[in-house]
């Protein structure tokens, strides 16, 4: 007799005691014990006993709740989608998915801990993983598409009502590669969905990359803690556009085509430091993606938001050589400026639920690549404002435009899964944010006010906050020193120049180092 007819008979025996003592709570642990063995079964040694499984899901289905039974509800939905993916029925796998997305924020809010909160995304993920799956099969990628998005946003709280992508606006889908020699990638516009195979950026081009062997993006971040760091790092990074332009031909040959006027990204992966907004596109001039379409970053739901400056929390360090111009233009856009410096004082006001339109910071951001806890704002007291305290605390009322003006705060923890998606940009957004703007890297301080400012400016005549990043990245970068002279303070050019790597006779901020790194993530 083998060790799993044994556990079956076991649970054959405690099953009917259970009954025979009524002890319906026991009698349901037992037969999603029993349901989970024989689909094991089913799975991994070809037995034919779909219905014996079905019957024990029927059996233990009653007053399971996620209020009151959350360990067995979610044991159940699980076991209630592997059974459809086991049985090829996509419509249960769909089911299954959309009856757990409902209950999202329930189960979320009973997490008393960090570590119970992922582990209940995590199941969660993989009910909605095995959904995806069964759209994908039922209605194809189209659909799996915008149920994935759904998902997204509901597991950090957004609102799921609206879903269409609307007309001149494709989601590009940067894929984390899963062979060594080739990615994928999907575009999806309306109701057409496009997939390609991109040879040369597998797995081995990311891990030469990551391990700095190849230049680029990882290699530029260890220039920069050298003498002459930035202009080794602008030179790096001029190769990382074009190699990933190179690898991305054919997608941006369509979406050249197609004359997008709006892409949303969808970076998995190391696919997170490509500054996309700077992607050249084919052709003899060699313009940069952000000339023909605005760019923001997923999740998005195109969800009508009015951006509004009246009232800003501005959280400065005094310090920065341009902490007090921007107190001086945010005092000038809004009609109410509270300023927080410390963190304790951060904490008090973003905890307790304040509503704000805006939520500045004129700070130092951290980024750890290797450590999770590593990941958040720096204040003027020098203490670590993490991304998980935000992610865990913070109450952001009125849905605020959350601009981040330090260095790396619009990178996620791409190499730790199963928090690829992890960083500053998704803790705001799971707080209750509409849009959060970050740096993919240490982005300079004269650059970064000039363009927060232009920025600000477009927001106030009227334009979308995807639209003004876009108007004050070009102006930014086509700026001359005249247009310059009206909105410095003095420090016309650039603040972390050293070295003679500018060009004189381009416009001082041109280079995609000074403009390309500022990354909007809405929801």
């Amino acid at each position: 007799m083998s060790n799993y007819t044994k556990a079956e008979a076991l649970l054959d025996k405690s099953i009917a005691l259970a009954v025979t003592a009524g002890n319906l709570p026991v009698e349901q642990a037992l037969r999603l014990a029993r349901a989970q063995l024989v689909l094991d079964l089913c799975q991994y040694a070809d037995h034919n006993r779909s219905v014996d499984v079905e019957a024990d899901l029927e059996a233990s289905q009653s007053n399971l709740d996620p209020l009151e039974t959350l360990t067995w509800w979610l044991r159940w939905q699980e076991l209630s989608g592997l059974l459809g993916a086991v049985t090829g029925d996509t419509q249960r796998m769909i089911s299954t998915a959309e009856s757990s997305l409902k209950h999202v924020t329930n189960v979320l809010e009973q997490a008393e801990s960090f570590a119970e909160k992922a582990e209940y995304l995590s199941r969660l993920s993989f009910i909605a993983d095995l959904g995806i799956l069964g759209y994908l099969s039922e209605a194809g990628p189209p659909a799996g598409l915008r149920f994935a998005r759904r998902v997204f946003a509901r597991l950090i709280g957004s609102e799921t009502a609206v879903f269409q992508t609307p007309e001149g606006v494709a989601e590009l889908y940067l894929l984390n590669p899963v062979t060594p020699d080739w990615c994928g990638v999907l575009v999806s516009a309306g109701e057409s969905c496009t997939f390609y195979e991109l040879e040369s950026v597998g797995k081995d081009f990311w891990n030469e990359a990551i391990d700095e062997l190849r230049p680029g993006f990882f290699s530029g971040m260890s220039a920069l803690r050298q003498p002459g760091g930035t202009g080794q790092f602008a030179d790096l990074l001029e190769e990382w556009v074009l190699a990933a332009s190179g690898a991305l031909g054919p997608v941006l040959t369509d979406l050249h085509d197609a004359d997008y006027k709006e892409i949303v990204v969808f970076a998995f992966g190391g696919w997170c430091t490509v500054p996309v907004s700077a992607l050249q596109l084919p052709g003899p001039q060699g313009s940069a993606l952000i000339e023909q379409a605005a760019i923001a970053h997923g999740p998005d739901q195109f969800v009508a938001h009015e951006p509004r400056l009246d009232r800003v929390l501005h959280v400065v360090d005094a310090r920065l050589t341009e902490a007090k111009a921007e107190t001086k233009m945010l005092q000038s856009f809004a009609k109410e400026v509270v300023t927080c410096t410390v963190r304790r004082d951060v904490q008090a006001v973003l905890g307790e639920g304040q509503a704000f339109d805006c939520i500045h910071f004129t700070t130092h951001g951290e980024h750890d690549f290797d450590h999770l806890e590593g990941v958040g704002i720096r204040c003027a007291d020098d203490e670590l404002l993490t991304a998980r305290w935000f992610f865990e605390n913070a109450k952001l009322k009125g849905g605020p435009l959350v601009c981040l003006a330090a260095c790396q705060t619009g990178l996620s923890d791409f190499a730790n899964l199963p928090h690829e998606t992890f960083g500053l940009p998704m803790a705001f957004l799971a707080a209750g944010a509409s849009a959060v703007i970050g740096t993919q890297w240490p982005v300079d301080d004269v650059a970064t006010r000039l363009l927060i400012t232009r920025f600000y400016l477009e927001l106030k005549s009227g334009c979308s906050t995807a639209e003004s990043l876009r108007r004050a990245q070009l102006w930014l970068r086509n700026a001359d020193d005249a247009s310059l002279e009206d909105a410095s303070t003095g420090a016309m050019r650039f603040s972390s120049f050293d070295g003679n790597w500018q060009n004189p006779d381009l416009p001082p901020f041109s280079h995609a180092y000074f403009w390309a790194g500022f990354v909007l993530h809405r929801a």
